[in-house]
Parts: structure tokens; sequence; C-alpha cells
């Protein structure tokens, strides 16, 4: 493909600025980001963030040394990341027998990549070492010290920022509302505005709004958007500083997890699970956020935390909504053979910590160079297999979110 070639990309968030930054940094001249939101990051985008978890503890090799990379990356090019990343390790737990194994297959993996872990046969090993925990009774787990966290919200504003003093130019407030094609092959999208962008490449990035607006990419049986529980509560500085130095706790049991206090003082915990479901009229699901319903978007359903915490009022609470792919893998590639068409979405909850390397599986997907294992792993058009299910989540069910379930301020004393 001709370095000079106008590129399209669909979606500010996690896959198109990482997307972005590669195609850029391969020599690409002419990036453009399209996004819906007025502002970006877009205040409803699940990659604009307080934190997230940058862990290597993947059943799966291919994630486990894909994060490893990532990490090295997040550290040597901290500049462009906005210095998000702090390694606080992470402790990850299993209970069931399942997510004990999810666990100890990850453990394996990360023994076999040299990381800095420590394990725990007992709750009572664990709660030895992080005495401000509550009761893992039933729980083991492992420490891997070599991970840890990134700010969110300031790493993607940091990433827009070096996007565009290289060049990168940015059409906000575009809600693209269909595909151009000529002769079948896309050449371009059109907007809801009547704006109409062409490109030799289009790249749809837009996470869990994919499904709901690209209908015929047929993407639903694959992944659908299902919203996320996530909470945060205002501590003392003397609190913070009593929990400065724990690790990020994850729960492969129960989906709970939870991170050290922020600079600001904010905990943030929240459920990775198989979360809720918002289907319209065409059964798909479609995010429900504070920009589509201002007044409760941000709300979240009735649903373990340092008990010290429990009844602390919860200042924050967001629905994170994630393109949920069935099997947990991403969704990158063709989805047809359509040579002027590529979809990079399906972030299954797990892909920000992957960042700094996204975008270049991305890049080698348009350059048909993509590794064949992985060009199968994340093909847009392999067939859903019931047995291949998210090993992270394995046997769970999305709830239909309903509005009259939803917690209001009362509920949990959220602070104005």
């Amino acid at each position: 493909m001709d370095l000079r070639e106008p590129i399209i990309i669909v979606g500010a968030g996690c896959f198109g600025s990482s997307t972005a930054l590669h195609l850029i940094r391969a020599g690409f001249k002419n990036v453009t980001i399209l996004d819906k939101s007025l502002e970006i990051p877009s205040p409803d985008q699940a990659s604009n963030d307080l934190n997230r978890i940058v862990r290597t503890s993947y059943s799966d090799p291919v994630y486990a040394r894909l994060a490893k990379e990532a990490i090295e990356s997040w550290k040597a090019d901290a500049q462009t990341f906005g210095h998000a990343y702090h390694e606080s390790g992470v402790l990850s737990l299993g209970g069931a027998t399942t997510s004990q194994n999810f666990v100890q297959e990850s453990y394996r993996n990360d023994v076999a990549m040299g990381s800095a872990v420590r394990l725990f046969p007992t709750a009572e090993a664990m709660t030895a070492i992080i005495q401000e925990l509550g009761d893992l009774s039933g729980l083991t787990g492992y420490l891997n010290s070599d991970n840890g966290w990134a700010d969110a919200g300031l790493a993607i504003r940091s990433l827009h920022s070096a996007l565009r003093d290289l060049g990168c130019r940015f059409e906000l407030g575009k809600d693209v509302t269909e595909l151009v094609q000529r002769d079948g092959l896309t050449c371009g999208v059109s907007c809801a505005d009547g704006s109409q962008f062409l490109a030799k490449m289009t790249i749809i990035a837009t996470g869990a709004w994919t499904s709901s607006s690209f209908p015929s990419l047929r993407m639903e049986a694959l992944a659908k958007a299902t919203g996320q529980s996530v909470a945060m509560v205002q501590l003392t500085p003397e609190e913070s500083k009593r929990y400065a130095n724990v690790p990020v706790v994850l729960s492969f049991d129960d989906g709970f997890y939870i991170f050290p206090p922020t600079k600001d003082h904010i905990l943030k915990f929240a459920i990775h699970g198989a979360g809720y479901v918002n289907p319209d009229s065409q059964g798909i699901s479609t995010p429900r956020t504070i920009r589509t319903n201002p007044e409760d978007g941000h709300f979240i359903p009735k649903e373990r935390v340092y008990p010290e915490f429990a009844s602390k009022p919860i200042v924050r609470t967001r629905l994170c909504w994630y393109s949920d792919s069935y099997d947990g893998d991403w969704i990158i590639g063709r989805p047809s053979d359509d040579p002027g068409l590529v979809v990079a979405t399906g972030d299954a909850g797990h892909a920000f910590k992957f960042l700094p390397v996204l975008g270049k599986l991305v890049v080698d997907a348009i350059n048909l160079k993509l590794d064949p294992v992985l060009a199968s792993k994340f093909a847009p058009d392999r067939v859903k297999d019931a047995l291949n299910a998210d090993p992270s989540r394995h046997g769970q069910i999305p709830a239909r979110l309903r509005v009259e379930d939803l917690c209001t301020t009362q509920d949990y004393h959220i602070s104005n």
C-alpha cells in the first residue's frame, strides 16, 4: 500500500489511537481519526478511566508474551504515554476449579517468562503479607511484582497529543453511519451530518459501538456490547497513605478487582464478569452511557472491598462498556475479501494494557503480514465455538440491563 494513500480510522479509543501511532511510525503520511464525540477522549470511552490493570497473568501464552512486550513499551516509550504506568504488582486470585486452573496456568507462564512472582498456596499466606485484605477464604494466588496499573485517561490523552505532533488529523463530532462502497468494496465512510470521508483503507475501531453502528458487518454473534460495574470511594490522605503500597488485587473467582489509591486518594474497584447487555429493537446490545443518557448513564446495577471501606460513600460510578468477544480474543483483520476494510475491536475488557503494541498487530493485518496463528485467532470471520469460551470468565452469562434496577445517588450515598 502506498504510504501517501489516505487512511481513515473510525474511533479514537485504544485500538484506533494505537493503530494511528503504528501507522505513522511505519511511514504512512495521511492518517485521519474520526470520532463521534466532540471531545476526546470521549467521556464515555472505555479507556477514558482512572486506571487499568497491566498484567501478564494469562493462561494463554500468546497474551502473556504480548503483555510482557507491552510493559517493556510502557517503560521505554513512557513520554508518548504520559508516564502513566505504575509498577505496583498484581495479586491474581483463584478459587473455583476453573478460576484456579486459569491462575495456575498464568503462574506457569509468568515463571517461564522470568517474571518476579511469589506463590501463595493459602489465603492465610496472602493476608500475612497484605494485612489490609479482607476474608480470602478458599482462595489461592500469586503476586507478580513486574506488573501494575496505568492511568488510562492520562495515557490516552498523552497519546492523542503525540499523534497530533506526528501529523495525525482528528475529525471530531463525526457520527459515522455507514460505509461508502464502490463495486462492493469499501472506499470510506459517510457521517450523520452529511459529510463523507474517502480513503484507500478504512479501519473500524469503534469498540462497544461496533455491532450497533455497523450492523452490516454482522459482528453481534462474535462480540456484543456488555456493561461492567465500576465504582470509586474517596479516602482521606491518612487512609490513602496506609494503602499506597498495596498491589492491584484481581480475583478470577468472582471478577472483583481493586486498585491502590490514586494521588487524589480515590480507591476504584470493579467487576470483570459477564456484565450486562442492552439490546435494541434489532436485538443488538448498545452501550447506555453518560453521553447517551446524561441523567443516569453513569449509574450501575445493584451488586468485596477492603472491609475498612465497605461503608464509605461512593463518589462515582460508571458502566464500562466492552466490545465483548465470546472467546476473549480480539477481532483484528478483514471481515471479508474487501481490501479496503479492516476491523479492530473485540477488546473483551483486557485490551488497554496492550495500548503501546496493539496497533502493530493492526498494521500487520493491513499489510497482510500478521502471523498466521494470530490471524486465525483474531479473524473477524472465525466460527463461534461454545466450547472455546473466555477462560477468565468461563461459564458466565450476561444479564439484561434494566433501567429500574439501576442504583441511584441515594442507594450508594454518592457524594455531590
